[in-house]
């Protein structure tokens, strides 16, 4: 009865493996997430060959839109080194008080506007501070005026809300 065959047991089976491997130090709880890990790369990886077919076929716009590992920041015209100046609120909006002879214009800051601005301050939080920006025109063009000493035109400017210097929401006020 000595010598009979054991029935099989995997516990011993894994053991006996890992002492051929040399792997001493593994035990029953490390073995079960090895095997757990393995299953579990068994169901998934099918799944994975259609969702990169699926992703690789949407248009290079969409791709570009729900990378969630960039920078939030990238999506905005307006970046960090277009940042002037920190501004409050009440300061931006007695800079962009402009009065109409006419009366064409209603008169409030930024005039027509106006509702945009306040919908764009309603979007600030604790956190995001104001900064007004400006954003030149292209960059060749700026090397060549930089050469010259002629005045620098800038394309775009605005005020941005801004965690740090990382841009979270951007109001255009004037643009070429």
């Amino acid at each position: 009865m000595e010598h009979r065959p054991q029935d099989f047991d995997w516990t011993r089976e894994i053991k006996s493996w890992a002492r051929y491997f040399k792997f001493a130090n593994w035990n029953r709880r490390t073995v079960t997430q090895e095997l757990r890990g393995i299953w579990g790369i068994m169901w998934v990886w099918p799944l994975l060959p259609p969702a990169i077919v699926w992703d690789l076929t949407r248009p290079k716009y969409e791709r570009a839109m729900f990378r969630f590992q960039n920078n939030p920041a990238d999506q905005f015209k307006c970046q960090s080194t277009h940042l002037t100046r920190r501004v409050s609120p009440e300061q931006a909006e007695v800079e962009n008080f402009h009065h109409d002879p006419l009366g064409k214009v209603p008169a409030v800051p930024f005039g027509h506007m106006h509702t945009g601005w306040i919908e764009f301050l309603s979007e600030k939080l604790p956190e995001l501070s104001l900064w007004e920006f400006e954003i030149p025109e292209d960059s060749d063009d700026i090397s060549k005026r930089l050469e010259k000493n002629a005045p620098m035109h800038y394309q775009l400017k605005g005020y941005a809300l801004a965690k740090g210097k990382s841009v979270r929401a951007e109001f255009f006020t004037e643009w070429n």
